[in-house]
């Protein structure tokens, strides 16, 4: 809690006192730092496919440093729970708009897979839930169809800001323009 703390705080660009150890927190993985995460899942022998039109991977869509942190974290253990649990097939698809839609899907179980997969203590669900929602976003977990044999989606929604209200200013703030 106080990581998030801070990581809101160096966005409102709060007094260097105010915002001690955001540096530490700036340093936590974020989305730039999810290529090796994903280069580990298909090593795994995970058949995964990216579908990102907004390049929130390659850093084309920025996010706020609370919402590119927890996109890190819900991707990685989207993937581990596949991984787990899942199939030999998955999908992470990010769509950057309003807000950013995240979903990690598979394609069901292994054939085999539900005799020798560990049982979950559904602490990365709560985990990723937690995430999400302290920024202001939405989650859900479940089957991605009518039954298990379709697969198991996590999405989360996320809010992004909004790009016109870079473009008002803020009463009582200088804007570096001068009037005559």
């Amino acid at each position: 809690m106080q990581a998030m703390i801070r990581v809101l705080r160096a966005e409102t660009g709060q007094s260097a006192e105010a915002s001690a150890g955001v540096d530490d927190l700036l340093a936590a993985p974020r989305v730039a730092q999810l290529g090796p995460v994903l280069e580990q899942a298909r090593l795994a022998g995970l058949d995964l496919t990216v579908t990102d039109p907004a390049g929130v991977l390659t850093g084309a869509t920025v996010l706020p440093a609370a919402v590119d942190h927890a996109v890190y974290r819900v991707v990685r253990e989207g993937l581990t729970n596949v991984l787990k649990h899942g199939g030999a097939r998955a999908a992470l698809r990010l769509d950057a708009g309003q807000r950013l839609e995240l979903e990690v899907c598979d394609s069901g179980p292994r054939a085999g897979a539900a005799d020798h997969a560990p049982a979950g203590t559904g602490i990365g669900l709560v985990s990723m839930r937690e995430r999400v929602e302290a920024v202001g976003g939405s989650f859900e977990a479940g089957p991605a169809g009518p039954d298990d044999a379709a697969g198991w989606r996590v999405r989360a929604l996320l809010p992004l800001p909004d790009p016109a209200a870079d473009d008002v200013p803020t009463p009582g703030v200088a804007t570096g323009r001068t009037s005559a």
